[in-house]
């Protein structure tokens, strides 16, 4: 799973960075960077509607055995 990203926007002028830094490059202001999420935080494939059904039958004996086979070999029989 791909790690949450974070983008550094200043406050300022709205230019945005990946990693934080002390001085906007763009209008030169000090300490008016800041953290915000990302908008694409959002985990991408799990829409709905994806993905195929599973019919789920109870574990309560429902199932018929298999038909045993004769090994000849007592402790296995």
């Amino acid at each position: 799973m791909a790690k949450p990203s974070t983008v550094f926007t200043c406050q300022n002028c709205g230019a945005t960075y990946r990693k934080w830094q002390g001085q906007c490059d763009s209008c030169g202001e000090w300490n008016a960077i800041a953290e915000e999420a990302a908008a694409d935080a959002t985990p991408k494939g799990l829409g709905a509607g994806k993905g195929r059904n599973i019919e789920f039958v109870p574990l309560d004996g429902a199932s018929k055995s298999a038909p045993r086979l004769i090994s000849g070999v007592a402790e296995f029989d």
